[in-house]
């Protein structure tokens, strides 16, 4: 009788639970609190290697070889859970060791974690299962590190209990990070759910198309009403209950109804992500000719004609801070980045922007909510 081949899934099953944590070394203790997190829900019965773990009890012990013990290490796990955070996203050694993982005989499942991040942009991360640092995610995460052990059960009290405790201890070194290179921003942003505000703001959207279309033919540029699409996004109200990165920005309008798929208009976008999330981030206009700063998943969604993508932030009355903002989508035109600089410099455009930001902050000047998030400056 032939010998059943053994998959990658048997391979979890008849290992021991064994899960190798990837980190930068400068985020020991973010790995030391996830090891204390897997061990605590499982009651030790998931071993970790960490190898910046000073006692040696999960980590190299004094007078190993250092390489050959993290390959064997990664041979032996059962899992790989990477540890992605600002010091870390773009680092060889973890991409390295994440490589490594996914090439070896039983291809390990590569889990990315996001502590202190919303999405890992175009880092080659984006092809791994990656899961952000939320109760539901993480719980999650966990179960799906158990789930091929079946003596492996975790009581959901004592998983809930114990992921919130671990968030917690996460927030706190998070804040403990070198200030360049993370900032806390504040924002409040009204909120506007009535269909009426609704359908008030789409008709400003398309007079901006109408605005943005005269001072493309003031340039002499071949330009038609068609190959131009407005939008306006602003951050989630509900993140707190979807468990949602803090401050997802979707799509609140978006004209020609017909200029966008449906997938396009299901993604979201993390603060600092894309000419969106930068222009929320930094409060002022910016634009980008055919390189968009997102991941090429997210990319791939969109037209292929798309030729530029220019960004208005909606600013309080104050002009101290956005509470949205409103994009413009140049599809399949030719365009100079001069052209793309003085569209932000246009006044009847600029103008426009402003009549929508007051609008908005006017339909609900008294139902707002507070968002408050850390994460890298732009």
């Amino acid at each position: 009788m032939p010998r059943k081949s053994t998959t990658a899934a048997d391979a979890r099953t008849v290992a021991a639970p064994y899960v190798f944590i990837s980190h930068d070394s400068r985020d020991a203790e973010l790995a030391a609190l996830f090891s204390d997190l897997v061990r605590a829900v499982t009651a030790n019965m998931i071993h970790c290697f960490r190898s910046s773990d000073s006692q040696g009890t999960e980590g190299i012990a004094f007078g190993d070889e250092w390489y050959g013990k993290v390959v064997d290490a990664l041979d032996a796990a059962s899992d790989v859970v990477c540890l992605l955070t600002p010091r870390s996203l773009e680092r060889p050694w973890i991409l390295f060791e994440a490589g490594m993982a996914r090439g070896m005989r039983h291809q390990r499942p590569v889990f990315g974690l996001l502590l202190g991040i919303g999405d890992v942009g175009t880092s080659p991360f984006a092809q791994f299962q990656n899961c952000a640092a939320t109760a539901d995610a993480v719980e999650k995460l966990l179960t799906q590190l158990c789930a091929p052990h079946p003596q492996l059960r975790p009581d959901p009290q004592v998983l809930s209990g114990q992921v919130k405790l671990f968030l917690d201890r996460v927030g706190a070194e998070l804040q403990r990070m070198p200030a360049s290179r993370q900032r806390v921003w504040r924002r409040r942003v009204p909120l506007h759910a009535e269909p009426e505000v609704l359908q008030a703001v789409i008709g400003q959207l398309e007079q901006l198309r109408t605005d943005v279309l005269a001072y493309m033919t003031e340039q002499g540029r071949a330009c038609r009403l068609e190959g131009i699409r407005a939008n306006l996004l602003l951050p989630d109200d509900e993140f707190r209950d979807k468990g949602e990165f803090p401050g997802q920005l979707y799509f609140y309008a978006a004209v020609p109804a017909g200029g966008f798929t449906r997938r396009e208009l299901g993604l979201r976008f993390a603060p600092g992500e894309g000419v969106a999330g930068k222009v929320f981030l930094d409060d002022k206009a910016f634009v980008e000719h055919r390189a968009f700063g997102i991941s090429s998943a997210k990319l791939s969604v969109m037209p292929r004609r798309l030729s530029a993508v220019a960004g208005f932030p909606l600013l309080h009355r104050d002009m101290s801070a956005s509470f949205g903002v409103v994009c413009v989508d140049l599809i399949d035109t030719e365009i100079t980045q001069a052209d793309l600089e003085g569209l932000l410099e246009s006044d009847a455009v600029k103008d426009r922007v402003d009549d929508m930001a007051r609008y908005l902050l006017d339909a609900q000047p008294a139902n707002a909510f507070l968002l408050e998030y850390s994460a890298r400056p732009a």
